[in-house]
């Protein structure tokens, strides 16, 4: 029996960062105005540290959701230590991010959106950009010298001409 529908699991799981952190942030604000009325120096360094950190991070969980779509599409994407996993039907592959060379935006008839990245070794990885996990791309694509933050989070938000061109070495 499920409780809740399945657009709505979707909707939870795409924003569980920033809720959980909202959530952190608030209770920091509480102890923080418990700290002010009682006079407690100690609590309130903690509550404003909690609150400082707590919007940090939801600033950044917000942007890395921009970034990504809605995990309805092909596949899985894992990131660990600069090593970009991505498994889908026909199998999976792993790369490390230091051997990207160029990152593009392009539309396709069946899946739609996909990140064509290719590597020094001249692989071509496709991924969608509606894979599972994919918004654990940007951190990676954070790693890399020079990308411009504002254009690779615009690019995946507008519309426009594909391919665009994301990065490259």
């Amino acid at each position: 029996m499920n409780l809740l529908r399945e657009e709505v699991k979707l909707w939870l799981y795409k924003w569980k960062e920033p809720l959980i952190m909202g959530v952190i942030t608030l209770f920091g604000l509480k102890l923080t105005l418990d700290a002010l009325s009682n006079y407690n120096i100690i609590l309130l360094a903690i509550g404003s540290a909690i609150v400082i950190i707590g919007i940090c991070v939801f600033i950044a969980s917000y942007m890395r959701i921009s970034f990504s779509k809605f995990p309805n599409g092909v596949g899985v994407v894992e990131v660990k230590e600069k090593q970009i996993i991505y498994f889908d039907p026909s199998g999976g592959l792993a790369f490390s991010s230091d051997s990207i060379v160029s990152i593009t935006l392009n539309a396709c008839n069946r899946t739609g959106l996909i990140w064509r990245i290719t590597t020094e070794d001249g692989s071509i990885i496709k991924i969608p950009l509606n894979a599972l996990g994919n918004e654990k791309l940007y951190d990676a694509f954070m790693t890399l010298p020079k990308i411009d933050q504002a254009h690779l989070i615009s690019s995946v938000k507008k519309s426009g001409r594909y391919p665009k061109n994301i990065w490259s070495k």
